[in-house]
């Protein structure tokens, strides 16, 4: 093989093994948390993201409401973060900022939320 295809395939090699883990990242950490329980826990730190005035003007029906004109999924966010850190912390693996951002993405669609 030319040095230049060897190259390419190394970096492809890298790049399916970066997929791979971030696979399986994501499957170890979909089991330990079942969406019921993903879900509570999103729906309790959007409360944390609401205004205790919410109600005042009288334009909102529900603190979902208000966080949903307010807020950019910052408690999904929050929610999701925590697990990946939790991660993380338990297995010792390091997870570079755009396979965390991936990461975080494929968790919120596996989750729905």
């Amino acid at each position: 093989m030319s040095y230049l295809g060897e190259l390419i395939f190394n970096a492809t090699m890298a790049d399916v093994g970066e997929k791979m883990l971030t696979t399986t990242i994501v499957n170890e950490i979909s089991k330990k948390h079942h969406v019921d329980d993903v879900t509570e826990a999103v729906d309790e730190a959007k409360l944390e993201y609401v205004d205790c005035d919410w109600e005042e003007d009288g334009e909102f029906d529900s603190e979902q409401d208000w966080y949903d004109e307010h807020c950019t999924n910052e408690a999904q966010d929050d929610v999701v973060n925590g697990f990946i850190d939790e991660y993380q912390k338990e297995t010792g693996v390091g997870i570079d900022l755009d396979q965390y951002a991936e990461i975080n993405e494929a968790l919120i669609a596996k989750w729905d939320l």
